[in-house]
């Protein structure tokens, strides 16, 4: 499965830290309720704030963390990056990088 099949377009008003939750409820195939909530593991208020900044053509950067054992990546275009467990598991242990399975981005159009 490449990067582009999974690939969602986002609406402008959906908060980064809910696409995030979002992302990695997919790539673990649960409900996002069925997740330990955000602000056990980074500052919800925090990561929107952070790139709120994205909206005045500020790209640059990028924050990770891990999420129920998927290593997410936010980026400052708004692409937000999830590797599932079992890779990152993988990538550790053959101390190689693991390719990203799947990612959201804010639509292009959207920028308009």
């Amino acid at each position: 499965m490449s990067c582009d099949d999974c690939r969602t377009a986002w609406d402008r008003n959906t908060s980064i830290s809910s696409r995030v939750v979002q992302e990695v409820a997919d790539i673990l195939g649960v409900d996002p309720l069925e997740l330990d909530p955000l602000f056990e593991t980074i500052n919800p208020d925090a990561l929107d704030s952070l790139f709120q900044t994205r909206k005045l053509g500020h790209r640059d950067g990028h924050v990770e963390f891990m999420m129920e054992g998927c290593k997410v990546t936010v980026f400052g275009t708004g692409r937000v990056d999830v590797t599932p467990p079992a890779e990152v598991e993988m990538g550790s242990t053959n101390d190689q990088k693991s390719p990203v399975t799947g990612h959201s981005e804010e639509s292009s159009s959207a920028d308009g």
